[in-house]
């Protein structure tokens, strides 16, 4: 039965760019401090064995599944859980990049990132396969998710992993000060973001974010890592907020019975109809598809089959994708997630 509290640290941490075993030393050592102070899950930022613009060099800080850095990561974890970014290398060869969360010396799962960043200066695209989607998972605290950074920016991310069930949602990050615009800046992006989407999902979020300084391999700049890591509870505050630009330890209790409280005072969560979305997304996908348009372009090009209009031919291939997408959840993808 999941635990009514849940007490949770988040570890501010800089990362020496391309070191994985300095970035596993201050791992154990953030480790060390949570468990000392009871925390029963510590998270960590994006990236966070190997830093973020390891560039051509990512190969070499990949971890794989029988490797020595994962069996250190599953004996930290039989003291206190850890949900951390790493670049994942599968048995295929092929290179992720991921978040695992091990607990009680397992992988309980392994999240891939979906939405590579391939503007402004970043290219993770060049590097990183790209994730299939976003899988909510049990834990002894209930039921979670993990995105990665740029997924907690593409709205459907978080909706559909509520949607599957997850009371608090684990964000990772490797977010740098570049403005959005002139007038909001990435900090404030994110606090709005994330209040909005605890709220509107009745769900905590958990935002964890790292500090430092790294080159800018692409754009010829500097990378700042801004801190700023919190808590947001369902009611949409803060609960705990780490500083801006130094390594912290964030400490925090989650309340697991506030969901309960929160939702009955705001069904907001019970009364989305995921079918209606399925339905909606449906129209808008065919109508994109039989004409075009000037953003997107041709949606689909499925061949029409012999006496089938075109409208006929995409909405059979939506629909196709409708029903993969109706046996959501009932299949624990962790292991087909787990390679590294």
């Amino acid at each position: 039965m999941p635990r009514k509290n849940l007490r949770i640290a988040i570890g501010q941490m800089d990362c020496v760019l391309g070191d994985v075993g300095a970035n596993m030393a201050t791992v154990e050592r953030l480790a060390a401090e949570a468990r000392d102070q009871g925390v029963e899950l510590l998270v960590l930022p994006e990236l966070a064995l190997s830093g973020y613009e390891v560039g051509s060099k990512f190969t070499e800080a990949s971890l794989t599944k029988g490797g020595k850095q994962i069996r250190t990561l599953k004996k930290l974890s039989r003291e206190v859980g850890i949900v951390l970014g790493i670049i994942e290398e599968t048995e295929d060869s092929e290179f992720f990049n991921s978040a695992m969360c091990l607990v009680g010396g397992e992988i309980l799962h392994v999240h891939r990132k979906v939405y590579l960043p391939n503007y402004r200066g970043f290219d993770e695209l060049r590097h990183f396969g790209t994730g299939r989607g976003v899988w909510a998972f049990d834990s002894p605290w209930g039921r979670m998710a993990i995105l990665i950074c740029g997924d907690a920016w593409h709205l459907p991310m978080p909706y559909l992993a509520a949607k599957d069930g997850a009371d608090i949602l684990l964000f990772l990050a490797a977010s740098s000060t570049d403005a959005l615009t002139p007038s909001i800046s990435v900090r404030d992006a994110w606090e709005r973001l994330n209040q909005t989407y605890a709220l509107t999902l009745s769900a905590f979020v958990v935002f964890a974010n790292r500090v430092g300084v790294e080159p800018d391999t692409d754009g010829g700049g500097k990378l700042n890592f801004w801190g700023g890591s919190h808590v947001c509870k369902p009611d949409g505050s803060f609960s705990a907020q780490a500083p801006i630009g130094e390594e912290h330890l964030l400490l925090d209790t989650l309340n697991l019975s506030e969901l309960r409280r929160h939702r009955q005072i705001l069904p907001f969560r019970r009364d989305d109809e995921l079918r209606l979305t399925l339905e909606v997304g449906h129209r808008v996908l065919s109508d994109k598809s039989t004409r075009r348009d000037g953003f997107f372009g041709l949606i689909s090009r499925s061949p029409q089959r012999k006496g089938q209009t075109r409208r006929a031919a995409v909405t059979n291939d939506v629909a196709d994708e409708i029903d993969h997408l109706g046996s959501f959840g009932e299949t624990d993808h962790s292991d087909a997630e787990t390679r590294g």
